[in-house]
């Protein structure tokens, strides 16, 4: 290959026509031809290869921090519940005359 080629100038989007090709090109150009296209096809298929898992992982992630954001909701709306039932059984034992007093239920441990 020569210094200043016009094969290896020649770029892929500008072949509209192949036909075009072979009258102005020889054979040995049209392979070198061929060979830049296919060379470039392997580059793109690689950016792509590489894009795609890119993008894969990001799903990945995302898939993950849903997975940790709706357990720790759960045990957020688990906690609160917990909460609830507790201001109610304080309540009763406020509304109980002369009841004894009502101990804290276990549940409530995890909270602190």
């Amino acid at each position: 290959m020569m210094a200043g080629d016009p094969v290896l100038s020649l770029r892929v989007s500008e072949i509209k026509d192949p036909t075009a090709l072979f009258e102005r090109y020889s054979t040995e150009e049209i392979r070198r031809v061929e060979r830049k296209v296919r060379g470039e096809i392997e580059q793109k298929k690689e950016e792509l290869r590489q894009m795609v898992g890119e993008r894969y992982r990001d799903l990945i992630d995302a898939a993950d921090t849903i997975g940790e954001m709706r357990q720790c909701s759960e045990t957020l709306v688990e906690s609160i519940q917990d909460m609830q039932q507790y201001c109610h059984t304080l309540k009763q034992g406020r509304n109980c005359v002369g009841g004894t007093r009502q101990e804290v239920p276990i549940t409530l441990l995890h909270l602190l």
